[in-house]
C-alpha cells in the first residue's frame, strides 16, 4: 500500500511546509534571496501547476512547473521538501521518474537552477535525466554556486 499520494496543493499545505524546509532546501531558497513561504505562494499563484506530496497524510514537498518568459513552451521546474520525504525515499525516487514526465509534458522543455550544495537533489535530478549545463553565481545573493539543468521533454 502507497504511503505517498499527491494532489493539488492548497495554502495551508504551503503554511505546513514552509517552515520545516530540508534544511539544503532553505539554504537554496535563501541563496536566491527569497523567503520560503514567498517562494512557495509564488509557484502556486503563478504556476501552471502546484501539487503537494502527501506522506501519511502529512504534507512533505511542494512542487510544480511554472511557464517561463525564455520560451512559451518552456517551464521551470521545482520542488521543495521536509525530511518527511527521507521516510519514504524509495517510494518518492520510483514514483518520481513518471509524476516528473506527466508535469512535464505539456512543454518542450523543463529547467531551472539548483544550489551546488544541494547534493540530494543533484542526484535526483541527474537519475531522472536531466543535463546540468553551467554553473553560475548570478542567480545567487550571497555568491552560492547553483547549477542550470535541462531537459528536452519531446525527444
Amino acid at each position: 500500500m502507497s504511503h505517498l499520494t499527491h494532489r493539488f496543493a492548497t495554502l495551508p499545505d504551503l503554511h505546513y511546509v514552509a517552515p520545516r524546509l530540508r534544511k539544503e532546501d532553505l539554504a537554496e531558497v535563501l541563496g536566491r534571496g527569497n523567503k520560503p513561504l514567498d517562494s512557495l505562494i509564488r509557484g502556486y499563484l503563478h504556476g501552471d501547476s502546484c501539487w503537494t506530496l502527501v506522506a501519511d497524510g502529512v504534507p512533505a514537498a511542494i512542487y510544480g512547473i511554472t511557464r517561463t518568459s525564455e520560451s512559451p513552451r518552456s517551464g521551470a521546474l521545482w520542488l521543495l521538501g521536509t525530511d518527511d520525504i527521507y521516510k519514504h525515499r524509495t517510494e518518492f525516487v520510483r514514483i518520481s521518474r513518471a509524476r516528473i514526465a506527466e508535469i512535464s509534458a505539456p512543454y518542450d522543455f523543463v529547467w531551472n537552477f539548483v544550489d551546488s550544495r544541494n547534493d540530494l537533489h543533484i542526484r535526483w535530478l541527474r537519475w531522472l535525466g536531466f543535463t546540468f549545463i553551467r554553473s553560475t553565481t548570478e542567480v545567487s545573493v550571497d555568491g552560492t554556486l547553483f547549477y542550470e539543468f535541462v531537459k528536452l521533454t519531446h525527444v
